[in-house]
């Protein structure tokens, strides 16, 4: 089947999972009427927007590291820990802008490089690690949430006023989309991941090597994690309470990655519909259906058109 067929066969599905499971709680109808309402609302709209760039600018250093084979999930740690150092350096420290995004960088580097390290010097799975990472920035999150982050009598940090708007949004994800396709299908290095992930051999041989292509993907791949951060903070998130567990964007831009075949040229309609998903699940809240549901549909979508690509 071809990718816009299995694109569709994923919606149909996702929306047919999504119908049984409301059948627990209120209702197909009411699921339907969620949907509907999240792709015409245009509070919901831009909360879509705002949330697929999120994705879309994960997903975008994802599909380099995934070409060159380090198959990482701590981006869900990175764009968190990225948020929280971007809100201390605007709130706290009084950096600015340029500070925010300089220590949101710095912060996700550490996550990648270290997650990188573990798998090319001492063998450790990297999907093992990375989601340990993301456990301990989550507990250390709400450690300084509740200590030197805290502000009033709330476990609540300070909050900032929104500085970026969903169009702004939009275009930082299509400018980091573009750039990981050029870097990947323009350049040597591109050449150095897909033969890493592909042809492991050959990249020892003809390119920079598997190791060195591995450590050097998680630089961009951080970056970009970074600038989802950045954009979680300034579009959506202003302040952090106490995580009881994590986030998901950044489980959800690992998602985006493998729906786009890790292809950069499709991020961003798949981080659309996964945005959709969220939308429709944020309203969904107020009829009593669980948060979890998101992630749920989000997962069944990906299966779906999994399936489908290989009818």
């Amino acid at each position: 089947m071809n990718r816009i067929a299995s694109i569709a066969a994923a919606v149909a599905g996702t929306i047919a999972a999504g119908a049984i499971f409301s059948i627990l709680g209120p209702g197909a109808a009411a699921f339907i009427e969620g949907l509907l309402k999240a792709a015409t609302t245009p509070s919901l709209i831009s909360y879509s927007v705002v949330y697929g760039a999120i994705l879309a600018s994960a997903a975008s250093g994802l599909v380099l590291s995934y070409r060159a084979g380090l198959i990482t999930i701590g981006v869900e740690a990175q764009i968190t820990a990225s948020a929280v150092a971007a809100l201390y350096a605007l709130s706290y420290a009084g950096l600015g802008i340029p500070g925010a995004l300089l220590l949101a960088s710095v912060v996700s580097l550490a996550i990648g490089i270290l997650v990188a390290a573990l798998r090319i010097y001492l063998g450790v799975n990297e999907i093992l690690s990375s989601l340990m990472i993301n456990y301990v920035v989550l507990y250390t999150v709400n450690g300084l949430v509740s200590g030197p982050l805290r502000e009033g009598a709330f476990t609540k940090t300070r909050s900032i006023e929104a500085f970026i708007s969903p169009f702004e949004a939009g275009v930082a994800a299509l400018a980091l989309a573009a750039l990981s396709w050029a870097l990947l299908e323009r350049t040597s290095l591109g050449i150095s991941l897909r033969a890493s992930g592909s042809a492991p051999l050959a990249a020892d041989i003809y390119t920079m090597g598997r190791a060195r292509a591995m450590l050097v993907s998680s630089l961009p791949q951080s970056l970009a994690a970074a600038a989802a951060g950045l954009i979680l903070l300034g579009g959506l998130q202003t302040s952090f309470t106490a995580l009881k567990q994590p986030q998901g964007y950044g489980y959800a831009a690992v998602l985006v990655s493998w729906m786009a075949e890790l292809s950069p040229a499709t991020l961003i309609p798949v981080s659309l519909l996964f945005a959709w998903i969220a939308g429709a699940g944020f309203l969904l809240q107020a009829y009593g259906m669980p948060s979890s549901l998101v992630l749920l549909l989000q997962s069944v979508a990906l299966a779906v058109y999994m399936i489908a690509r290989r009818v």
